[in-house]
């Protein structure tokens, strides 16, 4: 590791401190004397390159530094030159100032459009990467910075880039990330393509928009990965459903392209973080409707007196009519109840209606109907003898209790 103050290419560069010390690389924080401009120069651990094949690593090395020399990119950090220094091979980036997206997120996560943002433009990096051969394999918060005049995200430590060929696997060397490194980077041999990079754009919106890293590929055949909207409930569906489908184990399971993936974004959100689509318990609801607004306490009090008074029975019925409004049972009284206010309805109604016809049976005042002709004498004789004619047709004689009779 080189020491602060050290100078490189004859006085060129000179550096000012270690940004980190990874298992593949070493990042410094240098300056460009001539500019008294603030640069980062990558290079290779001693260890990385103590074995038979250091002259293939260098050459690799040096190889994708001039391939990403010639990447021009909005939101892909700018490399400026390599060199060979005591047989290490040196990338020199622009260095940028503002904060990662790890620092952005450290007080809580960020609103589901600025997150949204932030990935679209790393993705557009990244497909500009993939289609000059090359995969970045470390896509993390960390290595990411927001620019602070336009506030657009670039994507950094492009010293981990390495050239990928469909057919051909790699050689893992020590660049892992946990929690944002897919499942077959961690194999000795794997098979580097897009979707190894789909998968840490995937985990890096996971941490954006839940503050939380997700667990570690190796991990989760022990501790599950949780759903990101158990964790931010404000999420909305279709960005959860994508982070999941970019985060699959197997990476055939996963989109083959970061385009393929950037279309399940393909929602952008409003300033308010939601993706303009409904969410899925919402689907089945009819969105014309009026929006229903709850009573306040006072209508429901009086909703309630409204319809207490509505129900309740007249006061002269007494407690028997409350109680026929509950439910028969076997044991209930209320048959036994209803037949004797029958029975007694009944009987004052037949006393009533005696009455009224004795009444007019024996009144001396006519009925206000007309009388039908008189039955002659002689007719009454022949059909009733005096022993059997009705009382009503014999001669009316004075009665003690009724004079009038």
């Amino acid at each position: 590791m080189l020491a602060i103050g050290s100078l490189l290419q004859n006085g060129k560069y000179r550096i000012d401190g270690v940004l980190s010390n990874g298992g593949f690389g070493v990042t410094y924080r240098a300056t460009l004397c001539s500019l008294s401009q603030s640069i980062i120069l990558k290079t290779l651990k001693s260890l990385t390159l103590d074995g038979v094949e250091t002259d293939v690593l260098v050459e690799r090395f040096l190889k994708e530094a001039r391939c990403l020399a010639q990447v021009e990119h909005p939101h892909v950090v700018n490399v400026s030159e390599c060199f060979v220094e005591d047989e290490h091979p040196f990338i020199a980036m622009e260095w940028i100032e503002g904060q990662t997206l790890e620092q952005k997120i450290a007080p809580r996560p960020l609103p589901e459009a600025e997150a949204l943002k932030y990935t679209n433009q790393v993705g557009q990096a990244l497909t500009f990467l993939h289609q000059q051969g090359l995969i970045h394999r470390e896509v993390k918060p960390s290595n990411i910075i927001v620019r602070p005049e336009t506030k657009d995200a670039v994507l950094v430590d492009l010293g981990v880039a390495r050239e990928f060929s469909p057919d051909e696997t790699q050689i893992q060397t020590g660049t892992l990330a946990a929690g944002f490194s897919p499942l077959e980077q961690y194999l000795p041999n794997f098979q580097g393509t897009a979707a190894t990079d789909v998968y840490g754009l995937a985990a890096t919106l996971y941490a954006l928009t839940t503050g939380h890293a997700p667990t570690a590929s190796v991990l989760r055949d022990r501790i599950p990965l949780r759903d990101p909207r158990q964790l931010n409930p404000e999420l909305s569906h279709p960005v959860a459903q994508a982070i999941l489908a970019g985060m699959a184990l197997n990476s055939t399971d996963r989109p083959q392209t970061v385009e393929a993936w950037l279309d399940l974004l393909s929602k952008p959100a409003s300033s308010d973080g939601s993706t303009g689509q409904p969410n899925q318990a919402l689907t089945d609801t009819d969105i014309s409707a009026p929006e229903h607004t709850p009573p306040t306490e006072p209508q429901m009090s009086k909703s309630k007196t409204q319809t207490a008074q509505q129900i309740s029975p007249p006061k002269s019925l007494g407690k028997s009519i409350k109680k026929s409004s509950a439910p028969k049972s076997a044991s209930s009284p209320f048959p036994k109840r209803a037949l004797l206010w029958s029975a007694a309805i009944a009987g004052l109604s037949g006393a009533g209606f005696g009455l009224y016809l004795r009444t007019q049976l024996f009144s001396t005042t006519p009925l206000s109907i007309e009388s039908p002709a008189p039955i002659p004498q002689e007719t009454i004789e022949e059909a009733f003898p005096p022993k059997e004619r009705p009382q009503s047709l014999r001669q009316r004689r004075p009665s003690p209790l009724y004079p009038q009779f």
